[in-house]
């Protein structure tokens, strides 16, 4: 097992030794108040975006080569941090506590002041991991004119003893793995970016501070979807968004799926706050959208790649979408590609 020791001051400070350690590129801030970068590793891919209210989010892609147990020493700073697995699993512990984390499930590392906590990493599995990480004196600033819940969540945003650090293991929550699929989902750019991701990262925040609420005050809840269930929506929701054009019906997904019609409806609802049908419309409308605003293809033939029969019916809902019709936002976004050619 390969051992490494990082000794932070601040997330950047971490980022940095954590490149040096695997081997990566170097960072590049794009705004004065945002930190954001991305970088290939030798195991994999790491990107961050780092705000100065004390919210970032580290997005990390690993497949290693041996195992490895990583020691995060915090002498000198000692961020509320929050790690949610995507895929595979991992080890996190503090010398007192352990936990195993898998997919869909969190943990809460609530460090002290000169306490160590490690993360082991397998080899061979493909490990992606979601970091969230508070600098409680920053943020704590920003929101502390806001009431307070209750003292448990106040604790959470506060400098600690050493006698209260603690880990807190978080159930499995499938929804937080959607919420972060939006994180680079918008095309937007410069300040619409900037403004994006922060309000993510704030949902983000939101989903974890409620399942650690609802943790401490229900541990033994139950839910009426099972994660089994909710992974099945998951992938069919990805096949839609990768094959529009197919005809989806709800009897066809409940028989791929296995599931009863009214639990998909329930899982659609759970996970994207919507129904099949109208998930469905808002992808195909989506993928339009984007044809649209980058080619020059016909208008009808993007109707039927999207697995649409009839031009009015998607000039209608498409204006309803985006306020104007598919043909003047076509033109609209020609124009402005040419215009950044002429100008190059």
């Amino acid at each position: 097992m390969n051992k490494c020791k990082i000794q932070p001051f601040g997330v950047k400070d971490t980022l940095k030794q954590f490149l040096d350690y695997f081997g990566g590129g170097k960072m590049v801030e794009e705004a004065d108040c945002h930190f954001n970068f991305q970088s290939e590793l030798d195991n994999g891919k790491l990107s961050a975006s780092i705000f100065s209210n004390g919210l970032s989010g580290i997005s990390l892609d690993l497949n290693l080569v041996e195992d490895q147990k990583i020691t995060f020493n915090t002498s000198l700073v000692n961020p509320l941090t929050i790690i949610y697995c995507l895929e595979g699993g991992l080890i996190c512990g503090n010398g007192a506590q352990d936990y195993r984390v898998n997919q869909h499930q969190s943990v809460i590392i609530n460090s002290a002041i000169g306490e160590d906590y490690y993360l082991l990493l397998p080899k061979e599995k493909p490990l992606r991991l979601f970091i969230f990480e508070i600098d409680r004196q920053k943020y704590g600033y920003e929101d502390e004119h806001y009431p307070v819940v209750c003292d448990e969540i106040k604790d959470l945003f506060q400098n600690i003893k050493e006698s209260q650090s603690n880990l807190m293991f978080l159930p499995d929550n499938v929804k937080i793995s959607e919420q972060i699929k939006l994180l680079n989902a918008s095309k937007v750019q410069g300040y619409s970016k900037y403004l994006y991701i922060k309000g993510q990262l704030q949902l983000l925040l939101a989903h974890f501070i409620y399942d650690y609420y609802v943790s401490l005050k229900s541990p033994d809840q139950e839910y009426s979807l099972r994660k089994y269930e909710l992974i099945r929506i998951q992938k069919v929701a990805e096949k839609i968004k990768k094959h529009p054009a197919e005809d989806y019906t709800i009897r066809k997904i409940a028989l791929e799926t296995g599931l009863a019609p009214s639990k998909l409806q329930e899982g659609f609802k759970y996970l994207f706050d919507t129904t099949v049908n109208d998930y469905v419309k808002k992808v195909r409308i989506e993928r339009a959208e984007e044809l649209l605003r980058e080619q020059e293809g016909n208008i009808s033939e993007i109707v039927y790649s999207i697995g649409l029969n009839s031009r009015s019916y998607f000039a209608k809902i498409f204006r309803e979408r985006y306020n104007c019709c598919p043909k003047e936002y076509q033109d609209r976004h020609r124009k402005r590609r040419y215009q950044l050619a002429s100008a190059c």
